[in-house]
Formats: structure tokens, C-alpha cells, sequence
């Protein structure tokens, strides 16, 4: 666990100094990793002469739903997986940017969670577009999806839905309210779905689809927790009707066998000697009484 907790805090440490989320570094860090440990495999596995394509059909995800059912993890570690230096850099920058201007509105938990969704969703997206419509169905059969740049495109768009006129500055020069950058790289993939790399920008779109949605959705989701909140608690969890019947039969108990106060428990036992005595000294006279017994009607009497 030592290793771990080392790299976790140093985590901590870069995201104080550079002023971004831990969140973020860790899935930058897991894309790189994956990529090292990828490449080393893949240029390992060359040099011996054994098949390169396992690791990558490990790892990169079908573009049909028949092998995705084989390898439905792929779903999710295709997000995580790139094929080149170009491909991993360009969307390491990418995420790298838009994750920090994400994590100004939202939690590192909302940073994940759109992270993995936004990605599986533009995933999806590809499967769908590439069964359904007839100019795919030919590249279906041998066609894979991978790269985080449909998880990037979720966190643009729902940085844009949440903070519409928030800056981008690209190169550190010109300014533009990141609603029209999200439009113009939403346009590029749109009427880019027919040239190359194909799966990838229907991949956009799809991650572009739920970074769009992901705001109302999470109010909604929000708004429903409240309201189920305020709901429950203002009364106690019912109980059974063999416990309610239990219940209330102990309490008729309890109240039946409740102790009376002590003043009441007193005067009674004392009602009850006093009646005692006087029948018996109706029926023997005083001298039948015991000394006891006179010295507790003297006392009556007093």
C-alpha cells in the first residue's frame, strides 16, 4: 500500500501546484500508463514474432454489438487505451484543458462520472451508427473504437452548457466564449462522419450528446433525491402489522402493570389494616386487639 499512497499524495501535491483537480491527474495518469504498458507489450510481442493484435482486441472496442458481447469491458477501457504518440498527446491536451475549466463548476466526482460515461455513451453511439446505417455495414465486421476523445468532448459540452460565455483562449491569444468553440468542433465531427476515422467522430458526437444532457440530468437527479428526502423524513418507518399488534399489546401490558404512585399505595394499605381491625374489634372487643393494633388505630384517631 506504501507505493500507492506515495503516488496518491504526489498526485495531491502536483494538483496544488498546478491548480487542477487530483481527479484529473489520475486519469491522465492512467492513459499514459496504459500507453506505456501497451506499446511495451505490443513492441515486445513484435520482436518475438507472436501476434500484436491481442493486446489490442484487449483493450480497443468492436464496433458491432456480436463481439462487443465477447469483450464488454472494452466499453469502458477503450477510453483509456491510444494506438499512437499523436493520438494519446493531441487528447491528453485536450482533456488537460477542459478538465481544469470542467472542475471550476463541477466536483471531481462529476469529472469522473462524465469522464466514463461521456465516453461509453459516444462508444455506444458508434455501435448504433455502424449497425444501423448501410455505409458502415462493410467496416463493421473489423472495425474498432478507442481513444478518450468522445470522454473529452462530454466534459466541453457540459462545461459549455454550465458556463456558456466562460473564455477559451487558444494558445494564449484569442478569446472565444467556449459555447462557440464547443459548436465549431461539433460541426467538424458532424461533417466529418463520412471521410476517415469515422467511428471516432460519431464517438464525438455521442460524447458531445451527453455532455449536453448532463446538466438537466443532474438537477433532475438532484431535485428527485430532495424531494425523497423531504418525503421520508418527517415520519418513521412503518412497522408490520404482527409488529403493530405486538406493540400495542405491550403497551396495554405495561399499562396494567404500572406501578401506582407511592401516596396512592400507602392510603390503600392502610384502608385495607383499618378495615381488618374493625371487624375485629366488633367481633372481640378492644381487648382482642394486639398492641400493634391499638397503636395504629391511636394513630388513626390522631
Amino acid at each position: 500500500m506504501e507505493p500507492f499512497g506515495s503516488i496518491s499524495s504526489k498526485i495531491k501535491v502536483w494538483a496544488q501546484r498546478y491548480g487542477c483537480p487530483p481527479m484529473l491527474l489520475w486519469l491522465i495518469g492512467i492513459n499514459l500508463a496504459v500507453f506505456l504498458l501497451y506499446s511495451i507489450i505490443d513492441k515486445g510481442m513484435l520482436l518475438f514474432g507472436r501476434p500484436t493484435d491481442v493486446p489490442f482486441r484487449l483493450l480497443a472496442m468492436p464496433t458491432n454489438f456480436e463481439r462487443l458481447l465477447h469483450a464488454p469491458w472494452t466499453l469502458l477501457t477503450s477510453t483509456f487505451f491510444h494506438e499512437g504518440l499523436w493520438h494519446i498527446l493531441f487528447n491528453m491536451l485536450w482533456l488537460w484543458f477542459f478538465g481544469r475549466l470542467f472542475s471550476q463548476y463541477f466536483s471531481s466526482n462529476d469529472l469522473l462520472l462524465v469522464y466514463l460515461l461521456g465516453g461509453a455513451t459516444g462508444n455506444l453511439l458508434c455501435i448504433v451508427a455502424y449497425e444501423v446505417l448501410p455505409y458502415f455495414h462493410n467496416a463493421a465486421a473489423h472495425s474498432y473504437i478507442l481513444g478518450a476523445s468522445g470522454a473529452a468532448m462530454a466534459i466541453m459540452l457540459a462545461t459549455a452548457m454550465k458556463a456558456p460565455r466562460a473564455k477559451v483562449y487558444l494558445w494564449g491569444l484569442l478569446g472565444l466564449e467556449v459555447r462557440y468553440f464547443a459548436l465549431i468542433i461539433v460541426a467538424i465531427d458532424f461533417f466529418s462522419v463520412a471521410g476517415e476515422n469515422a467511428g471516432g467522430h460519431i464517438a464525438h458526437i455521442g460524447g458531445a450528446l451527453f455532455g449536453l444532457l448532463y446538466g438537466p440530468l443532474r438537477r433532475r437527479a438532484h431535485l428527485a433525491f430532495q424531494k425523497h428526502s423531504a418525503r421520508k423524513r418527517p415520519y418513521a418507518p412503518r412497522a408490520s402489522w404482527h409488529e403493530s399488534i405486538h406493540t400495542r399489546k405491550q403497551r396495554r401490558a405495561k399499562s396494567t402493570n404500572r406501578t401506582a404512585p407511592q401516596g396512592a399505595t400507602d392510603a390503600r394499605g392502610d384502608g385495607e389494616r383499618l378495615k381488618e381491625i374493625l371487624e375485629k374489634l366488633s367481633k372481640g372487643g378492644y381487648g382482642a386487639l394486639s398492641t400493634e393494633e391499638k397503636e395504629f388505630l391511636f394513630r388513626r384517631k390522631g
